[in-house]
């Protein structure tokens, strides 16, 4: 799998599994009635069945569903935690949301407006792509921007979500941008400490 596997993409391999198993299934038991062997079959089936069983669990964690609700395997069948670990990662965005925020602002409000920022974009992404919001709870870059002029004029340039405050006469108080953009190199971290 990707990277930067969609939830499509996840359920059109997971599809692709199935009709393989399905396929050296009947293969197997085709052979099975000529009571010819099935062992290089069997090692196949037993290969794509797990696979598909760890890419299942993992896409269904992915989308929070919680493991004893995807499965509840007998003791002896159960998934190694390194493997779905690995499967995992394997379908999630290693995509950074970069988060800017105003810097005239005191601390407190730099952490209220990222959060703001944070949830303005995953809001703004699913109504844009339902089947995608390209960014599944990996990596948050905080990054500061002097004031709302330099916060508008970075969106002109790299577009993304700009958060309007409410409470600030709606004034646009941060920004959030999905991946790399080289005009975010030179802002420094927010210090929030």
């Amino acid at each position: 799998m990707s990277s930067q596997s969609t939830p499509t993409a996840i359920k059109t391999e997971l599809t692709t599994l199935a009709n393989r198993i399905r396929t050296t299934h009947q293969r197997a038991r085709c052979l099975r009635k000529r009571k010819k062997p099935t062992g290089d079959l069997q090692v196949t089936l037993s290969t794509l069945s797990r696979d598909f069983r760890y890419l299942h669990v993992a896409a269904s964690l992915r989308r929070g569903t919680p493991l004893h609700r995807i499965e509840r395997p007998a003791p002896s069948n159960r998934l190694d935690p390194a493997r779905l670990r690995r499967t995992l990662e394997s379908i999630t965005s290693p995509e950074r949301l970069h988060v800017i925020v105003r810097t005239d602002l005191s601390r407190i409000q730099q952490a209220v407006q990222a959060g703001h920022g944070v949830a303005e974009w995953l809001l703004q992404s699913t109504l844009v792509q339902p089947s995608r919001r390209g960014w599944w709870n990996g990596t948050l870059v905080y990054l500061g921007v002097e004031d709302e002029d330099a916060l508008r004029r970075l969106h002109g340039v790299c577009g993304g979500v700009l958060f309007h405050e409410p409470d600030r006469n709606h004034e646009a108080t941060a920004l959030a941008l999905l991946g790399e953009h080289q005009q975010l190199r030179p802002l420094p971290a927010l210090d929030l400490t």
